[in-house]
């Protein structure tokens, strides 16, 4: 499909779409025993007729441990099976499963307490160089949403500055003995910085999003919303419940809901707070142009882990035609493998404004377009005389569309899918050449 055709096609709102909550409602999400039995683990709350029903799944089916284990890992919510296994149904668990469930929960744990010391010492940093701060997902997440470190992954430190920030910010880092990336943080929406001997990671963001999914979602316009949250002994800023679900949920969205770990964000935080103000959420949304992605991840917590979510709350968002049709793309792909970047259709459903499609159309062709620049290993692989130069932009397509088929395979069953955006993604020198960096979790 073209870009224009594209863009006309979401410019006019589906018809005879039923309500969307009725529909996921009603949704098989996904059919193996694995994934079921995964997502009855991080459901919103816990009673005796979930524990029931999580030992009969164990018992009257044939499961797949590793399988199971490594759905978990790949999910980033191996804590939480854990934890809902040795409380509830410890007796129907391998030993050797709930073994290694156990040192990979002590593990987590462990990482954990060594990044909420590591975010306590750079928040008090900057606080005394005049920097202001917002920790974001990770150990804050862990600790204000799900009141334990050791039940959610975190495996860096998402940090939020004000740009004009950044270059301090980073020297205090590097003064930590932080190490940041060769990427010009110029054209991206976070910069890297690495520090070998304990190996963490820190992203110093200055954007959520980028500016053509959620606005203006940044500190000058989160500040406001900061509150304190305690931290083994301290405290570090953290959102407001309002807020931080406004934001999760525009994140989850942006990455077409990939991890079940960000649904169970979104779960866990609608659950820990019944009170929530609902109409505050929906205000922002509607200011910031995301009430679509707000929606979608409503929808998307609700049809995967029944979050609490009122049919009120669905409703007042609005018709929501494209967040259900977002929302059912996201549920029915969770489990399944998926190119690392959300399809052209499913973002296009979530803008709201008719300049961040076009904005975002403009972007993703550019990113193509860059693409498709030769380069020198272009140059090795087709020695050309001077004179032939010309041809290589007819012989990259041809050498990438070679090596994407011979590393198929492999993407396939890659954990770790890249979930990039054209304002975040830069030129690729060559779609094998692994990253220089170490990888992050979100």
């Amino acid at each position: 499909m073209s870009p224009a055709g594209a863009l006309k096609n979401f410019w006019q709102r589906p018809v005879g779409v039923p309500p969307p909550y009725s529909i996921l409602d009603s949704m098989d999400a996904e059919s193996k025993m694995e994934p079921e039995i995964l997502r009855h683990c991080c459901r919103a709350g816990w009673d005796s007729s979930q524990t029931d029903r999580l030992l009969s799944l164990l018992r009257g089916n044939k499961v797949d441990w590793d399988g199971l284990v490594a759905l978990a890992e790949r999910h980033r919510v191996a804590p939480l099976l854990y934890h809902r296994l040795k409380s509830a149904a410890a007796d129907a668990v391998p030993a050797r499963t709930l073994e290694r469930l156990e040192r990979r929960f002590h593990s987590n744990l462990a990482g954990n307490l060594t990044l909420a010391r590591e975010l306590t010492a750079i928040v008090a940093s900057f606080r005394a160089s005049g920097i202001d701060i917002l920790p974001w997902k990770g150990v804050a997440a862990a600790a204000g949403i799900y009141g334990s470190l050791a039940l959610r992954s975190a495996g860096d430190l998402d940090l939020l500055i004000h740009r004009r920030d950044l270059r301090k910010a980073k020297e205090l880092l590097e003064a930590r003995g932080f190490i940041a990336s060769e990427d010009d943080e110029s054209t991206r929406l976070e910069l890297h910085l690495y520090r070998k001997a304990d190996r963490i990671l820190v992203d110093l963001r200055w954007r959520i999003t980028p500016s053509y999914f959620g606005g203006s979602l940044d500190l000058d316009y989160l500040r406001r919303y900061i509150q304190p949250l305690p931290l083994i002994g301290g405290e570090v800023p953290s959102l407001a419940a309002e807020e931080l679900l406004l934001t999760l949920c525009v994140h989850g969205s942006k990455h077409e809901w990939e991890r079940l770990m960000w649904v169970c964000d979104v779960a866990e935080l609608v659950r820990a707070h019944p009170g929530l103000d609902w109409t505050r959420v929906a205000r922002h949304a509607s200011r910031l142009g995301v009430s679509r992605a707000t929606l979608c991840g409503l929808l998307v917590a609700r049809a995967i882990l029944d979050a609490p979510v009122p049919d009120a709350v669905l409703a007042s968002f609005g018709p929501g035609n494209s967040a259900h049709l977002a929302a059912v793309h996201a549920c029915r792909g969770l489990f399944l493998d998926r190119p690392g970047r959300p399809s052209l259709r499913y973002r296009l459903r979530l803008m709201e404004r008719r300049g961040d499609q076009i904005r975002y159309l403009v972007l993703s062709a550019r990113s193509k377009l860059r693409q498709l620049c030769p380069n020198d290993l272009d140059r090795a692989a087709f020695p050309l005389p001077r004179a032939l130069e010309f041809l290589y932009f007819l012989v990259r397509p041809i050498r990438l569309l070679v090596t994407r088929r011979c590393a198929t395979p492999a993407a396939k069953i890659s954990p770790w899918p890249s979930s990039g955006s054209p304002e975040q993604t830069p030129p690729a020198s060559d779609i094998c050449t692994p990253p220089a960096a170490p990888g992050k979790t979100r």
